[in-house]
């Protein structure tokens, strides 16, 4: 199945769907606590104090990946944290244990469409706190934080390489099998 942009390549069933339905959002403004039921490319309040609105309509990361599957006919829970503890998803762990950094070994093993967690530099064994859409090619779609919107980044390049060993620790994946 062909997905937006591109993306994907080689992905199909709820996959090619999850990642279709959440490309076509790129760009549309991150919310804390959003809904994603509809996401919008603007935002009525301020990127720090969104309206009922905006939460309704806009996305933060883990929304952006339950309402993609949503449209494809899968259910995820709500937040990160849930979403990794689902067990009706396939678990594919890190290479060098929980909290390492994501390594190219690690995106071997990944497919299009699978849900990739990540913990930020807080203390070691917090559980995640970040989650985005591998779309292949090191490409990660994710809806990051209130001072970016919806976007499409390469995992060694962002940030000089934020997810690959620049201070993000990857904590795992989780795989939608239908």
């Amino acid at each position: 199945m062909a997905t937006a942009g591109g993306y994907g390549a080689g992905a199909s069933g709820a996959a090619a769907t999850a990642i279709a339905w959440a490309t076509q959002h790129v760009g549309s403004p991150y919310v804390w606590g959003g809904q994603c039921m509809d996401p919008l490319k603007t935002i009525e309040g301020p990127r720090g104090d969104p309206t009922a609105k905006d939460r309704y309509h806009n996305c933060d990361c883990s929304s952006l990946v339950q309402q993609a599957y949503a449209a494809a006919g899968v259910s995820l829970t709500r937040t990160t944290t849930t979403q990794f503890a689902q067990d009706d998803l396939l678990a594919i762990e890190p290479v060098n244990g929980r909290g390492s950094a994501l390594t190219d070994q690690d995106l071997a093993a990944l497919q299009p469409g699978d849900l990739i967690y990540f913990a930020s530099e807080g203390a070691p064994g917090a559980p995640p706190t970040h989650v985005g859409m591998y779309l292949g090619n090191r490409q990660m779609i994710h809806a990051p934080n209130s001072r970016r919107d919806i976007e499409i980044i390469d995992l060694k390049a962002d940030r000089g390489g934020y997810y690959m060993g620049g201070g993000a620790r990857y904590w795992g994946t989780r795989r939608v099998v239908d």
